[in-house]
């Protein structure tokens, strides 16, 4: 089972790290675009934001990680005035994919 966690990631690198951790120890597969150690797969003739939406519509699970950041607008690269995280957030509700958010 795919789990995409999603969340800025400079300023919780640490609760990225400790939660890629846990998920392997239940035995899942954690998908994350900040870890080579991750199934997070890169498509070299997609956009980093499209292989990010692409990574979430295969995953099973998403958890959102928010904090004090909101992270930049991505409507200078043609998306809709969001962030990342909420991007992809809204991409797995239109999927269907069960989303838990966490805040810290």
């Amino acid at each position: 089972m795919k789990v995409f966690i999603s969340s800025t990631v400079f300023d919780l690198i640490d609760v990225r790290a400790e939660l890629e951790a846990l998920i392997r120890d239940m035995g899942l597969s954690p998908v994350m675009s900040d870890s080579s150690t991750s199934d997070f797969s890169v498509k070299p003739d997609a956009n980093s934001i499209e292989t990010c939406l692409v990574n979430v519509r295969a995953s099973d699970i998403m958890l959102v990680i928010l904090s004090n950041r909101y992270g930049p607008s991505l409507e200078k690269a043609g998306f809709p005035a969001l962030s990342a995280t909420h991007l992809e957030y809204k991409e797995a509700i239109k999927k269907g994919i069960p989303t838990y958010v966490y805040v810290r």
